[in-house]
């Protein structure tokens, strides 16, 4: 899996871990398939409702991109830090709706057969396959600085996945396809 990776892996050191930083948890299976959690639906949350990789903001405590992606992966999906090996970093993105917020992404794979399970701020934990999701493709359309945009998703099981999240997906795909 790892050398299927390497050509999408980036270099860690393009944003340093601060405010206006946060990082998101890639964990990979065999398959290959990839976690992915949906959040619950919260007033004022920005991501209500969305299915994405577990993560979240940095915090002070995180003493790098690496710790905050398995706190945030442990509170979202009870995957301890054991239960996962790194593999690296993909580039540094922003979700749209917040284009100030720097989002590291880090991959990791799955060392034991552990079964996920939502946290307090996760409605839902599943693992999406990598392979074939030419067939989920599907177009989302939304509001962004009052004009109309046209963002790739993909549809599966029943949930709609768009936004960072599905750009991330795409990345990943490239590698195994």
């Amino acid at each position: 899996m790892e050398n299927k990776l390497r050509k999408i892996l980036a270099n860690s050191d393009d944003v340093e871990p601060g405010p206006g930083t946060a990082a998101v948890a890639i964990v990979l299976r065999e398959g290959p398939e990839v976690l992915l959690v949906k959040r619950v639906e919260r007033e004022g949350d920005p991501w209500s409702g969305q299915v994405a990789f577990p993560g979240g903001r940095w915090r002070p405590g995180d003493m790098d991109f690496i710790a905050t992606a398995l706190r945030e992966l442990y509170e979202e999906a009870y995957l301890p830090a054991e239960a996962v090996g790194f593999i690296g970093f993909l580039e540094t993105v922003s979700p749209r709706n917040v284009p100030t917020l720097k989002v590291k992404p880090v991959v990791f794979r799955l060392l034991h057969d552990v079964s996920p399970h939502p946290g307090a701020e996760v409605s839902k934990v599943f693992w999406l396959p990598l392979t074939n999701l030419p067939m989920f493709y599907a177009k989302v359309y939304s509001r962004h600085l009052n004009r109309e945009v046209v963002t790739e998703a993909y549809s599966y099981g029943g949930e709609l996945i768009w936004g960072m999240t599905a750009r991330l997906i795409s990345v990943l795909q490239s590698a195994f396809a």
